[in-house]
């Protein structure tokens, strides 16, 4: 034969729903909550400034706060989560990111925020599965992650009135390479299929 006749039949596979330009579907959804945080931080390293100044200079004579005031401090930060719709196959490294940090920067065009190196922390996600009438199987996700300025492997110390890096203690001979941090730092932007 040199010529045929074909018929096609178009479907929609199971599994797939078909979004009408009319009525549109959501698919993703971002939400961003600001939180705070409530350190009360010891005198000891900080100084009393004169009136009216916040410097210690001139015939004052400044002294230490020592135990006499323990200051507060606010730490800000915000809860950023996004939901996705009709997600068919979670995938396994979602869950396996719960507990770690961002290794690198992350940049959100939807929040126009670049994310520092070990700022955010993935927490634990909520899952629901949906079955439609039209035999649609599929979940709906969220993810969340808390932002943190001071980062999450960075703590007060009173000691040197400022924020650093924290450890857990070194073991072996190699000490340097033995430490860890608190929250492993792990690249999430491939992860979390974000370009």
């Amino acid at each position: 034969y040199s010529d045929a006749l074909l018929t096609v039949t178009y479907r929609t596979p199971d599994g797939y729903t078909v979004i009408d330009s009319d009525d549109p579907e959501t698919l993703i959804t971002e939400n961003v909550d600001d939180w705070t945080e409530f350190l009360t931080i010891s005198g000891r390293r900080l100084w009393w400034g004169s009136e009216g100044s916040d410097t210690v200079v001139g015939p004052f004579q400044p002294r230490p706060l020592g135990d006499e005031a323990s200051p507060g401090m606010l730490i800000t930060g915000m809860t950023w989560k996004i939901t996705r719709y009709e997600v068919l196959s979670v995938p396994q490294v979602w869950r396996d990111l719960n507990g770690y940090v961002n290794s690198d920067e992350l940049y959100s065009r939807t929040l126009g925020m670049t994310f520092a190196p070990e700022t955010l922390l993935y927490m634990p996600m909520t899952m629901q599965r949906t079955i439609t009438s039209d035999g649609l199987k599929a979940w709906t996700v969220t993810q969340t992650m808390s932002h943190r300025l001071t980062g999450w492997n960075s703590f007060y110390d009173p000691k040197r009135a400022g924020w650093f890096p924290v450890y857990t203690p070194p073991v072996g001979e190699n000490k340097e390479q033995d430490q860890n941090r608190i929250y492993t730092p792990t690249t999430f932007k491939d992860k979390l299929n974000w370009k």
